[in-house]
């Protein structure tokens, strides 16, 4: 046994029944908590590659917290096992990850080594050492909790008339078989959740989603889920409730973990002006301003504010009479936008990618597709009226050029804005002008406007191009100076001798041409297409992305409908 095991089992018990009741524990769990925090705020949040300089890492948790934790998922062991809240539940997922964490730490562990070859991508499961330290301590401490697994009803026994030699390794598949436990049965709460959910060690063990992207229109759908279904707080829910937790990402938030120790009664007022998005004292320069993250280690105002830039907290925060007061004098969308969250300019940033951005994957397409709005207030609409895109893929470089009406119901107020990507994958969009509000389609100065912006907008030749069929489109002329820039892009690409053998498939180079109503385009930017942010997919190699490869647009991003021309 390892040294590190039998620490673990001193503190690591199976608690049948806890002393106090759940409520009256649930304010320990909270000091514990904030314990944790307070320590955990030394590092990166929620990353864990600071456990890499293990023997040197400063500061170590407390004895004390560690301790605490975990006679915390000591006490919680049964409830998570019975399904007594969604409380119950994961505030022992999140304590189990914050133990083995902590642990590590505090005994300075090093279990996992790196691993090399072909087969490490599996093997590995892309965790480095650390994290994957952590999650065998989790492992260790599941195996003491005897949770079920997958297993659990079959034991190894040995062939008839095998002799175990501790001096000579097994011979596999022929001294030992599969069998089921006599008398055992599963356990009846979790038995008819492990198709849908996992076994109560999958469980437990389950980490933040890092599945297919979502749209923004499927996470707002979650949202609700999760805030209605633990409002409600219905012991049947306890499970669809902790997935849900996870699926959002929020064990990643620190904001939403202090929310599991709150009273549900209460209702939180959003009323207040939010001021934590200001910079503080410490990240303020000359200029009265935050100062840039490229002119302090990283930024502190930065390391601080973007974490907490979620979609959720964005239409929390969001301030619409500012909105529309700044967007005529402004005209910059981003800058809008920050004024209306009532944050510093440095705030901009965040509609570009960022991996500390917790929702980057979602408020990125929601922002250069325009559904962002929708959103954020019920009374704001956005409707493309055209988008086009060229892709270069040698550079996995995308350059797109929007056009859409921005209303707002209440104040019957109309704005025309135009968006455009840059080559680093950053967006700008800026008003172009304010216009008539009413019907949009029968406005015959509108439609020669927009005719106008899209022919100018033809710089190259586009490999699509969105047009919505409300409109009337002068689709002769654009055909016509379509037809010039595909046959110059044709003869530019089959000059490059990497397309000499696609001389066969001509159809493949030129533009497509997508004409969709608006609920067409919605639908397809609620599925991650036409929304401005396109994706590339790379070939793996030995379990990582290989970008020396050559890239191909993303399934994600490919546009699957059928096209009403092709030039």
């Amino acid at each position: 046994m390892n040294d590190y095991s039998k620490e673990l089992k001193k503190l690591i018990k199976i608690v049948k029944t806890p002393k106090k009741p759940f409520n009256e524990r649930l304010l320990f769990y909270k000091k514990c908590f904030e314990e944790y925090k307070n320590w955990r705020l030394n590092f990166k949040f929620p990353k864990t590659d600071f456990l890499s300089r293990i023997k040197t890492l400063k500061p170590t948790p407390p004895y004390e917290l560690v301790k605490n934790l975990g006679i915390s998922i000591s006490e919680l062991r049964n409830e998570y096992l019975e399904l007594k809240g969604y409380k119950q539940v994961l505030i022992f997922k999140l304590f189990l990850f914050f133990f083995s964490e902590t642990f590590k730490a505090k005994n300075k562990i090093k279990i996992n080594k790196s691993v090399s070859g072909p087969m490490s991508g599996w093997i590995t499961g892309g965790k480095s050492p650390a994290r994957r330290d952590i999650d065998t301590i989790k492992g260790e401490i599941i195996d003491l909790f005897k949770f079920e697994g997958f297993l659990s009803d079959r034991y190894m026994k040995y062939k008839p008339g095998f002799k175990p030699n501790p001096s000579k390794p097994m011979p596999v598949g022929t001294t030992w078989d599969w069998a089921k436990r006599k008398n055992f049965k599963w356990n009846s709460k979790w038995k008819p959740l492990k198709k849908k959910y996992g076994h109560q060690d999958e469980f437990a063990k389950e980490d933040h989603y890092s599945g297919d992207l979502r749209s923004l229109s499927v996470t707002e759908k979650l949202i609700k889920d999760y805030e209605n279904l633990s409002i409600k707080n219905k012991p049947k829910d306890t499970i669809k409730i902790a997935n849900l937790f996870y699926e959002l990402s929020y064990c990643k938030d620190f904001k939403e973990i202090e929310k599991i120790f709150s009273d549900n009664k209460k209702k939180t007022e959003y009323k207040e002006k939010y001021t934590d998005w200001l910079p503080l004292k410490n990240e303020i320069g000359e200029d009265g301003k935050a100062i840039p993250w490229f002119e302090d280690s990283g930024g502190l105002y930065k390391e601080r504010v973007f974490p907490q830039f979620t979609i959720k907290n964005i239409k929390r925060r969001f301030n619409k009479k500012v909105f529309l007061e700044q967007l005529k004098p402004e005209k910059s969308l981003k800058t809008c936008l920050v004024k209306a969250l009532n944050g510093d300019p440095e705030l901009e940033y965040a509609f570009e990618y960022d991996e500390i951005l917790p929702d980057h994957d979602i408020i990125i397409p929601s922002y250069t597709s325009g559904s962002l709005f929708n959103y954020l207030d019920n009374d704001l609409t956005f409707i493309t009226l055209y988008r086009h895109t060229y892709t270069i893929l040698e550079l996995t470089e995308t350059i797109s050029d929007c056009l859409g009406i921005l209303t707002d119901k209440k104040s019957k107020k109309s704005f025309l804005l135009h968006y455009h990507s840059n080559r680093d994958g950053t967006t700008d969009c800026y008003l172009d002008s304010e216009i008539k509000y009413g019907n949009f389609v029968k406005d015959k100065n509108l439609q020669k406007n927009i005719n106008k912006k899209l022919l100018s907008s033809f710089l190259l030749s586009p490999d699509t191009i969105i047009l919505n069929k409300e409109y009337k489109w002068d689709i002769n002329i654009i055909l016509k100076i379509l037809k010039s820039l595909a046959k110059d892009k044709r003869a530019q690409e089959y000059n490059d001798p990497d397309y000499l053998e696609e001389k066969e498939r001509p159809k493949d180079i030129g533009t497509y041409v997508y004409l969709l109503k608006s609920n067409e385009i919605d639908k397809q930017i609620a599925l991650g297409k036409m929304d401005g942010s396109m994706r590339f997919s790379f070939p793996t190699k030995r379990g990582k992305i290989d970008i020396s490869a050559d890239a191909k647009i993303s399934p994600y991003s490919e546009i699957e409908i059928k096209h009403d021309y092709f030039i």
